[in-house]
């Protein structure tokens, strides 16, 4: 019974992690409130929707339509992903690896299929989502997360967790990168809620 509970007490809600500024996916204009358009750029909703005019593949831990990963990779991210839910079981991680090419912006696919997509498993909330979107093809990766998730980790940290991973990536280690990628994360998820824990006791 001990034990159980201290398994209980590194559970992390995450709607325990406040909100914050978003930004423009197309131009990186950091936007202060919920906007139909980028005032920067103009980019919208309904501009990404007109880029990407098909259907959007339901989001999961891993998402391979040409399988670039082995069946053995899958199944570690597919477990590693399950895991990191169990500790924090309001944040959502999904693994997208598609080849795009350098004429498309991989942070504007990346918005489009994050919002335009449904989620697995009767799954319906994404503000606490965290989207990896590798691109095999141009070996460049991007991250677009929920609204919720916009403060609790902040561009600079993104920025490490990808540097982190992106070696990986640049050769063609594409579950380990996705593996890095998670743990890194992990640890930063970690941080905040130890940091917000000790918050709350004062």
């Amino acid at each position: 019974m001990k034990k159980a509970k201290e398994e209980r007490k590194k559970v992390y809600a995450a709607k325990r992690f406040a909100r914050g500024a978003m930004m423009c996916p197309s131009c990186l204009y950091t936007l202060d409130e919920s906007v139909e358009a980028c005032p920067k750029c103009k980019f919208s909703g309904q501009i990404a929707v007109q880029k990407f005019p098909f259907p959007a593949p339901p989001l999961g831990p891993v998402l391979d339509p040409n399988n670039y990963l082995s069946e053995e990779e899958k199944s570690a991210v597919t477990k590693k992903v399950l895991k990191l839910q169990k500790r924090f079981p309001q944040v959502r991680f999904y693994n997208c690896v598609v080849p795009l090419g350098e004429e498309v912006n991989l942070r504007e696919f990346g918005f489009w299929l994050f919002n335009a997509s449904q989620v697995k498993e009767g799954d319906s909330a994404k503000s606490f989502g965290i989207l990896l979107l590798v691109d095999p093809k141009e070996r460049m990766i991007s991250v677009t997360v929920g609204y919720g998730m916009e403060v609790v980790v902040t561009d600079s940290e993104w920025t490490r967790i990808c540097q982190d991973s992106r070696d990986l990536f640049y050769r063609q280690k594409y579950g380990q990168g996705i593996e890095t990628f998670l743990n890194r994360t992990f640890d930063v998820l970690s941080e905040r809620a130890l940091a917000m824990q000790k918050e709350v006791k004062r």
